[in-house]
């Protein structure tokens, strides 16, 4: 099976096991009693999408990312310089 019909058979078992609203809500916000299920379903779904990126998105999340730290560390830079 390929990746987006194991990401189309997640998503009915989060809908049928209540749990559609973990793409909307933090952790903290899920009741105590489904946080392990709702954590499971999470890494899952993030295990799945991250394997099914194609190497160009990967590529321009590299450099997104990239830029991103570095705009952070020359923020630092310029605050550590006040």
């Amino acid at each position: 099976r390929n990746s987006t019909g194991k990401i189309i058979e997640l998503g009915q078992n989060e809908l049928n096991c209540g749990f559609h609203d973990h793409l909307e809500k933090q952790e903290a916000e899920i009741l105590e009693e489904n946080r392990v299920s709702w954590l499971k379903l999470d890494y899952q779904l993030c295990v799945i999408l991250w394997q099914s990126a194609g190497p160009e998105l990967l590529e321009i999340l590299r450099y997104v990312f990239t830029n991103d730290v570095q705009r952070l560390f020359d923020s630092t830079q310029k605050i550590d310089s006040l």
